[in-house]
């Protein structure tokens, strides 16, 4: 499930699938690259023998916060697409975009999906998908199909309304996740994904939202300053969350393993505060994700005062004791909170935050393309000041992880 990628590379160059379940191929039909785009592809696409887990995914991705993004952005296909140390994108895809419903023919509309991977895929990078369920943010949950929302009798869903969630953000009502109205549909979109794109050889890894956005959380809050709703109403605890996430962990496994999915399969690590019965829900969604071969990471790199050294972490990172069980068994991700120059952020500049990383066995970086262009874009505002620190920053973790 770990290597196909680096296999189909080798073996085909980079073909785009065909057929009812891969869809057209998706690249130019030239496959007779020149001799430095051939050496490009052996490079993000084949083993890394630097990587903890060096057969597995690797390397450094822009992150896209929608299929749009580059469309709103075109600098971004324009200098970071050219970036030599960029090994492709992982690109945030919302269910609702793709999934109109049983009453729809054919169901899963993928056109979003193949509109925001073709560009990618036509610039040699690798893509990666990141499968939403439920909107993090915002005051109504656009990721949910409305379909599925709009459900009565025993198929209805639940939603839990949050007013104070805390750290000034705004977040819609949740559905209730293991309401079967909600579970089984979302449990056939995670299906249909994979037996779509799981054989592509140009998919790196696939994403899929435990919880909130492409984590592991219920809502915002539902930890805190609204857990008790949860709790009382829905029999919410820490314990209950991580065996919903390890069993949504395993279902995840299990059909990418059923459709014989080259692409990686990962989630992602999220701390759950239990006010009454403390559980360590990272480690348990860890454990039963790397026996699966699925890997893990955490999208809150720089969220707590470490980085400063580059050393290994301490209990006091929520992610640690699970990096450190399980580094080189499946492949470690890192996405940092935000773009690390954003100001208000309190977080530390992405070279800091690469260099510690990368001593913390993280093999796979999704990274803001504000980063990305303070590196690439001469027009950017941070580029003159910060340029040639995020060069050598990109160039040095390429080096170990892969790059053209």
């Amino acid at each position: 499930m770990r290597s196909g990628i680096f296999a189909a590379a080798a073996l085909i160059g980079i073909a785009g699938c065909s057929g009812s379940e891969s869809g057209p191929a998706v690249v130019p039909a030239q496959v007779a690259f020149a001799g430095h785009a051939r050496t490009a592809l052996r490079s993000c696409r084949q083993p890394a023998p630097r990587a903890p887990d060096p057969d597995a995914v690797h390397g450094l991705m822009v992150w896209l916060d929608s299929v749009d993004e580059t469309k709103n952005d075109p600098a971004i296909l324009k200098y970071v697409a050219a970036d030599p140390n960029l090994c492709g994108a992982s690109i945030v895809v919302l269910w609702s975009e793709i999934d109109k419903g049983p009453k729809a023919n054919p169901q899963y509309d993928f056109d979003p999906i193949e509109r925001a991977i073709e560009p990618w895929i036509a610039a040699r990078r690798i893509v990666n998908l990141l499968l939403v369920g439920v909107d993090e943010v915002g005051t109504s949950d656009r990721a949910t199909p409305a379909w599925v929302l709009g459900q009565t009798g025993p198929n209805h869903v639940d939603l839990v309304p949050c007013s104070d969630p805390g750290g000034g953000v705004v977040v819609p009502p949740t559905p209730v996740y293991w309401e079967l109205g909600y579970l089984t549909p979302w449990h056939k979109f995670v299906a249909a994904v994979i037996r779509r794109y799981g054989a592509n050889p140009n998919v790196g890894y696939m994403r899929f939202g435990l919880g909130a956005g492409a984590e592991d959380f219920p809502q915002h809050g539902a930890d805190g300053n609204c857990f008790p709703v949860w709790h009382k109403k829905y029999g919410l605890s820490a314990r209950f969350w991580a065996q919903y996430s390890a069993r949504l962990t395993g279902f995840i496994a299990a059909a990418a393993r059923r459709d014989d999915s080259s692409a990686q399969q990962m989630v992602a690590l999220n701390y759950f505060s239990d006010p009454e019965r403390p559980f360590n829900v990272q480690n348990e969604v860890a454990s039963v994700a790397a026996a699966d071969g699925v890997g893990f990471g955490t999208e809150n790199l720089g969220s707590g005062q470490y980085g400063t050294v580059v050393e290994k972490c301490t209990s006091q990172e929520y992610w640690c004791e699970a990096f450190m069980a399980h580094a080189g068994q499946v492949p470690l991700q890192f996405q940092p909170i935000n773009f690390t120059l954003q100001p208000g952020t309190h977080i530390l500049p992405l070279p800091k935050l690469l260099a510690y990383a990368l001593y913390n066995d993280a093999q796979v970086f999704e990274i803001y393309p504000q980063d990305w262009l303070t590196a690439d874009d001469p027009h950017y505002r941070t580029y003159a000041a910060h340029h040639a620190a995020w060069e050598r920053a990109f160039t040095k973790a390429a080096a170990r992880l892969g790059g053209t």
